[in-house]
C-alpha cells in the first residue's frame, strides 16, 4: 500500500528519464522503461488496463507495428536479425500499452514534463557549443582525459547522431514556443522571454550544427506558427504583423536556399585552358580531363605533379603523404581536392602556398577550404549541388551523404519491385540489400552499401506494399482521430516524424523508436483535449 501511493511520482521518474535520456544517453532511456513498465505492474488493475488498451483503436494500431514485425518472421530465413529488430521494435509494445493506460497527467505536470525535455536539450547545446569553441577540450586537459578531436561541426553532437539531436532541438524549440505563445496567457512577461529567447537560440545552434534536415524542419515549422498567429482572432494586430513579418523572411531564406542550390557552374573556372606541361620546377604534370570531377566548378584532376606533392606535403605536415587523414581518407585526395578548391596548381607551389591553418584542416580531412570560410549551411547547399551535378555525369557518390540516399533508394525499390506483396520479411533485410546492390553493380563500396535512410521504402523492403500501406494508416489515423491536427504540439511532433522518415530509417535505432513512440503517446494519451 505505501509503494501505491507513490505510483504517480514513479510515472514521472519514468517520464523524466526518458526525457533526459532522449538527448543524452541510451542508457537511461532503457531504464525509463523499466521504470515505467515495473510502476505499471506494481499498479495492478490490469483488467480494467487491458480493457482500456483494446477499446483503444489508436493505441491498437501504434503498438501493431510490433507485431507486424512478429508476423514477419513467418517468412524469413535469418532469424538472428528478425529477433534483433524485434527488441528494438519492443517499445512499440510496452511504451503504448504503459502510456495509454497510465493515470492522466494535470496540465501543470505536463507542462513541466514538456519543460524539462526542452531545457534537457538546451543543456545538450550548450555542452556541444563547448566543443565546438574548444571548451571542453581545456575542460579534458585540466581532468587529465583525451582530447576529443571534432572533424566538422555535425560531430560536436557528443551523445547522439546529429540527425536526432535536430529532431530534438526543432521539438524542444516548438515546445517553448507554444508554451509562451499558444498557452501564455497567465505567464509572467519574463518567463515568456526566457522561453522564446531559448527557442531563438535552439534555432540558431542547428545552423552552427550544420543539421540541413533540422533547419528545412524548423522552418516548416515557424510557418505554421506564423500562419496560426495571423489567422487566429485572438492575437493582436502587432502579433500578426511581426507573423506576416516572419513568413516573408522565411520566403526569402527559401528562395536563397534554392537559388544556391541551382546556381549553375562558372564553366570558366575549370582550368581546361590553363593545361601546363611542366611545373616551375621543370617536372611534368598529369592530366586527365576525362574524369569528370569538380569541386567549386574547378576540374580535380589536372595540373598534378605527384612527386613535388609528395616532397611538398612531407616538408610541411607529420602526417605522411601515402598514409590516411584523420577521417580515414587517403590524405593524397583529400590534398588534391582541396589544393583544387583554392584554384591551386597540384605541385609544391600550391603546397607552400597553403597556410598552417589549412594544412590542420587537410590532415583533419577537410577537402574544400570553403568549409573553413563559409558557414556551415552555405558549404553544404553548395557541396549538396555539386555533388548532384557529378552524379548526373557519371561521377562515383560514395562520401556523399545526400547522393548514397539515391542508390539506397535504388537497391530499396528494388526490393520491393521485387517481393511486392510481402517484402522479404522481418529479419532477411541486411541479405536482400546486399544482392540488390550486386544485381544493379552498385558504385558504392562495401561499407557505403547500407539500408533505405526513408522510413516508407524500409517498410516496403520489409513488408511489401501490405506492410507499407498499414504503416502509413499508422502515421495518419491518430492525426486525424478527435481532429488530433488541431493540436499544435502534437503537429509539431507530426511534422518533425514525417519529414524525418523520408530522410532517415528513424525507426531503426532505439533513440528513434523512443523519440517517435514516447511523444506520440504522451500527446495522444496523456494530453486532454482542454490543455490544446
Amino acid at each position: 500500500m505505501t509503494v501505491k501511493r507513490h505510483i504517480p511520482t514513479l510515472y514521472c521518474t519514468g517520464y523524466i528519464l526518458m526525457l533526459a535520456g532522449l538527448p543524452f544517453s541510451n542508457f537511461l532511456m532503457s531504464v525509463s522503461q523499466f521504470v515505467l513498465a515495473g510502476t505499471w505492474l506494481i499498479e495492478g488493475n490490469f483488467r480494467e488496463k487491458f480493457r482500456n488498451f483494446f477499446h483503444n483503436p489508436v493505441a491498437l494500431l501504434i503498438s501493431s507495428l510490433f507485431f507486424l514485425h512478429l508476423l514477419g518472421l513467418a517468412w524469413t530465413e535469418d532469424f538472428g536479425y528478425g529477433f534483433h529488430e524485434l527488441r528494438i521494435k519492443l517499445p512499440l509494445l510496452v511504451l503504448t500499452l504503459v502510456i495509454s493506460t497510465s493515470p492522466a497527467l494535470p496540465f501543470k505536470t505536463f507542462k513541466n514534463l514538456l519543460l524539462f525535455f526542452a531545457y534537457a536539450v538546451f543543456t545538450g547545446t550548450l555542452v556541444s557549443t563547448g566543443e565546438w569553441l574548444g571548451i571542453n577540450n581545456e575542460l579534458r586537459k585540466l581532468t587529465g582525459l583525451p582530447e576529443h578531436l571534432h572533424l566538422d561541426n555535425r560531430s560536436i553532437s557528443l551523445f547522439i547522431s546529429h540527425i536526432r539531436f535536430g529532431l530534438l532541438i526543432c521539438l524542444a524549440a516548438f515546445i517553448l514556443v507554444y508554451l509562451s505563445i499558444f498557452r501564455g496567457e497567465n505567464l509572467p512577461g519574463y518567463k515568456k522571454l526566457i522561453f522564446l529567447l531559448t527557442a531563438l537560440w535552439l534555432f540558431l545552434f542547428l545552423f552552427i550544427l550544420g543539421s540541413l534536415s533540422g533547419i528545412f524542419i524548423a522552418t516548416i515549422l515557424l510557418f505554421a506558427v506564423c500562419l496560426s498567429v495571423i489567422s487566429a482572432k485572438r492575437f493582436r494586430i502587432r502579433a500578426k504583423l511581426f507573423s506576416s513579418a516572419g513568413i516573408l523572411l522565411l520566403g526569402v531564406f527559401w528562395s536563397w536556399s534554392g537559388n544556391t542550390l541551382l546556381q549553375p557552374c562558372d564553366k570558366g573556372k575549370t582550368g581546361y585552358s590553363v593545361l601546363e606541361k611542366v611545373t616551375t620546377r621543370g617536372n611534368p604534370y598529369v592530366h586527365d580531363t576525362l574524369a569528370g570531377i569538380f569541386i567549386d566548378c574547378r576540374a580535380v584532376w589536372i595540373n598534378v605533379c605527384w612527386p613535388e606533392l609528395t616532397g611538398a606535403w612531407n616538408q610541411r605536415s607529420k602526417i605522411s603523404f601515402d598514409s590516411a587523414d584523420m577521417k580515414g581518407q587517403p590524405v593524397r585526395f583529400t590534398l588534391v581536392n582541396f589544393l583544387t578548391s583554392k584554384g591551386l596548381k597540384k605541385d609544391m607551389d600550391g603546397v607552400m602556398a597553403l597556410s598552417n591553418e589549412e594544412i590542420r584542416a587537410i590532415e583533419k580531412g577537410y577537402t574544400d577550404v570553403r568549409a573553413l570560410h563559409s558557414t556551415d549551411l552555405m558549404y553544404r547547399l553548395k557541396q549538396i549541388s555539386e555533388d548532384y551535378r557529378q552524379y548526373l555525369r557519371g561521377g562515383n557518390p560514395s562520401g556523399s551523404s545526400v547522393m548514397q540516399r539515391i542508390e539506397f533508394w535504388k537497391a530499396a525499390t528494388g526490393i520491393i519491385l521485387e517481393n511486392p506483396l510481402l517484402g522479404v520479411g522481418t529479419g532477411d533485410v541486411p541479405a536482400a540489400y546486399q544482392e540488390q546492390y550486386e544485381k544493379l553493380s552498385s558504385p558504392l563500396p562495401e561499407k557505403f552499401r547500407l539500408r533505405a535512410h526513408n522510413q516508407f521504402l524500409a517498410m516496403g523492403v520489409s513488408f511489401g506494399i501490405t506492410g507499407l500501406t498499414w504503416f502509413i494508416l499508422t502515421l495518419l489515423y491518430p492525426l486525424f482521430y478527435k481532429k488530433k491536427y488541431s493540436v499544435f504540439p502534437y503537429l509539431a511532433f507530426f511534422i518533425i516524424v514525417f519529414i524525418s522518415l523520408l530522410s532517415e530509417d528513424t525507426l531503426e535505432s532505439q533513440a528513434g523508436i523512443s523519440f517517435y513512440v514516447f511523444f506520440n503517446c504522451l500527446f495522444l494519451f496523456r494530453m486532454s483535449p482542454d490543455d490544446r
